[in-house]
């Protein structure tokens, strides 16, 4: 898991991939169309999406194998508790054409990031992540970009884990 502000994120990407995001980042504002856009066939793609946060307790953990996520928020704000995948019980199986598994919330410390605009987080296979939570009492409107990316194209360690 990576968290940082958008400006930094061709530090944490292989150069190739990052020319290859970068047009696209450079684009997105609050005022983006929501859909999805490939950016790369078939490796890459990214889906903008408007919704309302909720409360912690109705959270679910989620992770990807063939993916590796970077979420960024364009409006709005929410929390994503973020954990290690391997103290996690799987709830479902996998969905391999949506790329997703959720699994069931245990006594698991996690780690709650803060999502503002300009900010990111970029998690790996083996991070289990439960979006879209409401860093108030209240549910609040966000729009989030989130793009994929095939685990293939971003590092060598990943590809033998597939």
């Amino acid at each position: 898991m990576i968290y940082d502000t958008i400006t930094h994120l061709p530090l944490y990407l292989p150069h190739d991939l990052w020319r290859n995001l970068e047009p696209f980042i450079s684009r997105l504002r609050s005022d983006v169309p929501e859909g999805k856009t490939w950016i790369q066939e078939p490796d890459i793609f990214a889906q903008v999406s408007s919704y309302k946060t909720r409360l912690p307790h109705e959270g679910r953990f989620e992770a990807h194998k063939r993916y590796v996520d970077i979420q960024i928020l364009l409006s709005g704000s929410e929390m994503i508790d973020v954990s290690p995948l391997g103290e996690f019980v799987p709830e479902t199986n996998d969905n391999e054409q949506n790329d997703i598994r959720f699994y069931r919330k245990i006594d698991v410390p996690a780690v709650r990031l803060t999502m503002l605009p300009g900010s990111f987080a970029l998690f790996f296979p083996q991070d289990a992540h439960c979006p879209q939570l409401t860093p108030l009492k209240e549910a609040l409107d966000v729009k989030k970009a989130v793009i994929k990316i095939d685990t293939r194209l971003f590092v060598p360690a990943l590809r033998n884990e597939r």
